[in-house]
């Protein structure tokens, strides 16, 4: 992701999500935002430039006990998600 979005992740880190996804109005700042609310790790499915992206958040703290987000990103752009499940129906229907 760093390289689609031409940033070092020196240049990413510190930086508010809404500087690195302007398109995106906000949505994945306040699902960070609600993930240090809860307390929980949120996973959610987001387009973003042009990619189907599943994303997980974990809200975190930083060695100076700052709050921070661990995130991961899994590009599931075409995934063949309709006939996986499909298939795993057809295994338990009689």
């Amino acid at each position: 992701m760093l390289k689609s979005l031409a940033l070092s992740q020196v240049e990413m880190i510190g930086k508010p999500l809404i500087e690195l996804f302007p398109g995106q109005n906000g949505s994945l700042h306040e699902y960070c935002c609600l993930a240090i609310s809860l307390g929980e790790s949120i996973r959610l499915e987001m387009d973003i430039m042009e990619k189907t992206l599943l994303i997980s958040i974990k809200p975190s703290f930083d060695e100076h006990e700052n709050e921070v987000i661990i995130g991961t990103k899994i590009d599931i752009t075409g995934a063949p998600l309709e006939r996986s499940l499909t298939s795993r129906r057809k295994v338990f229907t009689r």
